[in-house]
């Protein structure tokens, strides 16, 4: 697939390549520049923190996909009873021992 993939860019790399800036661009980002200011520095954030990975698989993902669904059945069957008992608890009929 990779080499697919390669000679399909080297047979099409001047279509990839077409897509350039117009020439003045760059002029009129100059112009937007404060007189003087030849390059924008940005300072860095705080390069001490790493950035955590998530890292989960799909036997987890389907764990907690299941929870969520239980959560949300349970959630509107309890929502229904409530509804339409008129909240006076149990809609069931009683019967007699």
């Amino acid at each position: 697939m990779k080499d697919r993939l390669e000679d399909f860019v080297k047979a099409h790399r001047d279509e990839f390549d077409s897509f350039a800036p117009r020439p003045d661009l760059w002029q009129e980002i100059a112009g937007e520049l404060e007189p003087g200011q030849t390059t924008l520095h940005v300072e860095p954030s705080d390069t001490s923190k790493e950035a955590t990975i998530l890292s989960m698989n799909w036997n987890v993902a389907w764990r907690y996909a299941a929870a969520v669904a239980m959560l949300v059945s349970v959630f509107i069957t309890a929502w229904y009873y409530g509804a339409t008992s008129g909240g006076k608890g149990n809609k069931w009929p009683q019967t007699n021992p």
